[in-house]
């Protein structure tokens, strides 16, 4: 009977661990997934930022120039 519930107890802990370990990847992998799309957002906006500074630069000129 000792041996049958040691066999129990440690495919159990085994359970778990593989549990806790998938946890783990899914966490990291939501974490990696969450930081990649805010720097896509600060890549977009950085674009924006410079696209918008041409425009304005653009329009200085064509008003300078009239």
């Amino acid at each position: 009977m000792s041996s049958e519930w040691l066999k129990v107890m440690l495919e159990e802990i085994s359970r778990k661990k593989a549990e806790a370990e998938q946890a783990r990847v899914e966490d990291q992998t939501r974490l990696e997934e969450q930081t990649r799309v805010e720097e896509q957002g600060r890549v977009e906006e950085a674009a924006r930022s410079v696209v918008e500074s041409a425009a304005c630069a653009r329009e200085k000129k064509v008003g300078d120039a009239e």
